[in-house]
């Protein structure tokens, strides 16, 4: 729910909610309130790329194992989609940037080994 912000009205606002899912690396205060809790990995536990909010493109490497039941965030994406009766046929970090060098032409000489080394600004 954050330090800098009035708890007691997010948690109302929260419990407002006929439907919460939270997606956390932990049990926070915000995923006590959740109907459905996604168990996440954090940045150490995770394979592939992620765009910040500069817009930048960077590798993620795995340093650690995640605790039993916590998934990357692509798989979680691709479960959900499932559930939805969509197919999501890019299951591999590799895949899915493949697809993402389509829509950010700054990234489309990469790959995923030289991203390793650099930063990538799509420029948005």
């Amino acid at each position: 729910m954050g330090m800098d912000n009035d708890q007691r009205l997010i948690r109302q606002a929260l419990q407002k909610l006929s439907f919460l899912v939270v997606q956390d690396i932990r049990m926070t205060e915000t995923a006590q309130l959740a109907h459905v809790v996604l168990p996440s990995t954090h940045f150490g536990e995770k394979e592939g790329t992620y765009t910040n909010r500069n817009g930048r493109v960077q590798k993620l490497n795995v340093a650690t194992i995640a605790p039993e039941g916590a998934m990357q965030d692509r798989e979680i994406f691709i479960r959900l989609l499932d559930a939805a009766g969509e197919r999501f046929l890019t299951q591999r970090p590799q895949r899915s940037l493949m697809r993402w060098q389509m829509k950010c032409r700054l990234i489309a000489d990469s790959t995923i080994r030289r991203l390793g080394s650099r930063e990538f600004n799509c420029g948005w």
